[in-house]
Protein backbone atom coordinates (compact mmCIF):
# COMPACT_ATOMS: atom_id res chain seq x y z
CA UNK A 1 0.00 0.00 0.00
CA UNK A 2 2.86 2.70 0.89
CA UNK A 3 4.66 1.77 -2.13
CA UNK A 4 1.36 2.71 -4.40
CA UNK A 5 1.22 5.53 -2.65
CA UNK A 6 5.35 6.63 -3.51
CA UNK A 7 4.13 5.63 -6.76
CA UNK A 8 0.91 8.00 -7.04
CA UNK A 9 2.79 10.83 -5.84
CA UNK A 10 5.96 10.39 -8.20
CA UNK A 11 3.34 9.95 -11.23
CA UNK A 12 2.84 13.53 -11.11
CA UNK A 13 1.92 15.18 -14.60
CA UNK A 14 3.36 18.37 -13.51
CA UNK A 15 7.05 19.65 -13.00
CA UNK A 16 7.92 19.50 -8.99
CA UNK A 17 8.93 22.63 -9.72
CA UNK A 18 5.19 23.64 -10.64
CA UNK A 19 4.10 22.22 -7.71
CA UNK A 20 6.05 23.71 -5.08
CA UNK A 21 5.26 27.18 -6.43
CA UNK A 22 1.76 26.31 -6.59
CA UNK A 23 1.98 25.17 -2.93
CA UNK A 24 3.84 28.53 -2.31
CA UNK A 25 1.32 30.79 -3.65
CA UNK A 26 -1.41 28.82 -2.06
CA UNK A 27 0.46 29.86 1.28
CA UNK A 28 0.81 33.18 0.32
CA UNK A 29 -2.51 33.58 -0.96
CA UNK A 30 -4.26 32.20 2.65
CA UNK A 31 -1.59 34.10 5.10
CA UNK A 32 -2.98 37.63 2.64
CA UNK A 33 -6.56 36.77 2.83
CA UNK A 34 -5.95 35.98 6.71
CA UNK A 35 -4.61 39.47 7.20
CA UNK A 36 -7.19 41.31 5.69
CA UNK A 37 -9.97 39.46 7.06
CA UNK A 38 -8.37 40.14 10.37
CA UNK A 39 -8.37 44.42 9.57
CA UNK A 40 -11.82 44.08 8.41
CA UNK A 41 -12.98 42.62 11.52
CA UNK A 42 -14.92 39.66 12.73
CA UNK A 43 -17.61 39.06 10.21
CA UNK A 44 -14.86 38.98 7.46
CA UNK A 45 -12.84 36.00 9.00
CA UNK A 46 -15.80 34.31 9.98
CA UNK A 47 -16.83 34.83 5.93
CA UNK A 48 -13.25 33.54 5.34
CA UNK A 49 -13.23 30.60 7.77
CA UNK A 50 -16.73 28.97 6.08
CA UNK A 51 -15.00 29.58 2.66
CA UNK A 52 -11.98 27.61 3.62
CA UNK A 53 -14.26 24.75 5.03
CA UNK A 54 -15.91 24.64 2.18
CA UNK A 55 -12.82 24.76 -0.34
CA UNK A 56 -11.22 21.99 1.88
CA UNK A 57 -14.72 19.74 1.40
CA UNK A 58 -14.84 20.82 -2.18
CA UNK A 59 -11.20 19.68 -3.29
CA UNK A 60 -10.92 16.54 -1.22
CA UNK A 61 -14.13 15.35 -2.73
CA UNK A 62 -12.71 16.36 -5.72
CA UNK A 63 -9.29 14.70 -5.54
CA UNK A 64 -10.73 11.88 -4.26
CA UNK A 65 -13.79 11.56 -7.18
CA UNK A 66 -11.37 12.59 -9.78
CA UNK A 67 -8.63 10.22 -9.22
CA UNK A 68 -10.44 6.94 -8.52
CA UNK A 69 -13.73 7.50 -10.32
CA UNK A 70 -16.05 6.63 -7.41
CA UNK A 71 -18.30 9.22 -6.37
CA UNK A 72 -17.95 9.32 -2.52
CA UNK A 73 -20.33 11.00 -0.21
CA UNK A 74 -18.24 9.63 2.63
CA UNK A 75 -15.67 12.19 3.05
CA UNK A 76 -19.05 14.76 3.66
CA UNK A 77 -20.36 12.48 6.52
CA UNK A 78 -17.03 12.70 8.42
CA UNK A 79 -16.85 15.67 8.11
CA UNK A 80 -20.07 16.52 9.89
CA UNK A 81 -19.03 13.76 12.58
CA UNK A 82 -16.01 16.29 13.18
CA UNK A 83 -17.47 19.42 13.54
CA UNK A 84 -20.72 18.06 15.56
CA UNK A 85 -18.32 16.39 17.61
CA UNK A 86 -15.87 19.85 17.78
CA UNK A 87 -18.72 22.22 18.10
CA UNK A 88 -20.66 19.84 21.14
CA UNK A 89 -16.81 20.14 23.23
CA UNK A 90 -16.41 23.85 22.51
CA UNK A 91 -19.64 25.32 23.33
CA UNK A 92 -19.98 26.73 26.99
CA UNK A 93 -21.57 24.78 29.43
CA UNK A 94 -24.12 26.95 30.60
CA UNK A 95 -25.12 27.24 26.76
CA UNK A 96 -25.49 23.52 26.37
CA UNK A 97 -27.07 22.77 29.46
CA UNK A 98 -29.75 25.16 28.48
CA UNK A 99 -30.07 24.43 24.62
CA UNK A 100 -29.16 20.96 24.91
CA UNK A 101 -31.19 19.31 27.66
CA UNK A 102 -30.48 15.61 26.82
CA UNK A 103 -27.06 15.60 26.50
CA UNK A 104 -25.55 13.18 29.31
CA UNK A 105 -23.85 15.04 32.00
CA UNK A 106 -20.32 14.62 30.90
CA UNK A 107 -20.70 16.06 27.82
CA UNK A 108 -23.14 19.09 28.94
CA UNK A 109 -20.14 19.78 31.24
CA UNK A 110 -17.28 19.21 29.63
CA UNK A 111 -16.07 22.72 27.91
CA UNK A 112 -12.60 22.82 25.96
CA UNK A 113 -10.07 24.69 23.92
CA UNK A 114 -10.30 24.99 19.98
CA UNK A 115 -7.01 23.08 20.07
CA UNK A 116 -8.15 20.41 22.61
CA UNK A 117 -11.94 19.54 21.20
CA UNK A 118 -10.02 19.80 17.19
CA UNK A 119 -7.60 16.85 18.46
CA UNK A 120 -10.12 14.80 20.17
CA UNK A 121 -12.47 15.34 17.00
CA UNK A 122 -10.28 14.25 14.40
CA UNK A 123 -9.32 11.11 16.61
CA UNK A 124 -13.22 10.22 16.55
CA UNK A 125 -13.58 10.80 13.27
CA UNK A 126 -10.72 8.57 12.49
CA UNK A 127 -12.27 6.01 15.03
CA UNK A 128 -15.41 6.19 13.28
CA UNK A 129 -13.90 6.47 9.62
CA UNK A 130 -12.03 3.40 9.81
CA UNK A 131 -14.94 1.10 11.89
CA UNK A 132 -17.18 2.13 8.79
CA UNK A 133 -14.31 2.58 6.28
CA UNK A 134 -13.60 -0.76 6.26
CA UNK A 135 -16.27 -1.95 4.98
CA UNK A 136 -17.21 0.33 2.11
CA UNK A 137 -13.43 0.37 1.11
CA UNK A 138 -14.50 -3.52 -0.10
CA UNK A 139 -17.04 -2.17 -2.36
CA UNK A 140 -16.69 -0.92 -5.81
CA UNK A 141 -18.97 1.45 -8.24
CA UNK A 142 -22.21 2.26 -7.63
CA UNK A 143 -22.42 -0.11 -4.68
CA UNK A 144 -19.70 2.52 -2.67
CA UNK A 145 -21.10 5.67 -4.34
CA UNK A 146 -25.01 4.22 -2.91
CA UNK A 147 -23.37 3.20 0.77
CA UNK A 148 -21.72 6.39 0.96
CA UNK A 149 -24.61 8.38 0.30
CA UNK A 150 -26.76 6.33 2.65
CA UNK A 151 -24.50 7.03 5.49
CA UNK A 152 -25.02 10.68 4.62
CA UNK A 153 -28.46 10.82 5.15
CA UNK A 154 -28.47 8.48 8.18
CA UNK A 155 -25.94 11.27 9.64
CA UNK A 156 -27.63 14.22 8.25
CA UNK A 157 -30.73 12.73 10.07
CA UNK A 158 -28.88 12.54 13.59
CA UNK A 159 -26.67 15.14 13.63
Amino acid sequence: MMRQLILGILMTTSPVKHIVVSVFAIILLVLAASVLATIFGTASERILTVFFISLIAVVGMGVYSGNSGILSFGHLSFMAIGAYAASLLTLPSQLKIATLPKLPEWLATTELGLLNATIIAVLLTSLVALLIGIPIGKLEGLAAVITTLGLLMVLSDEV
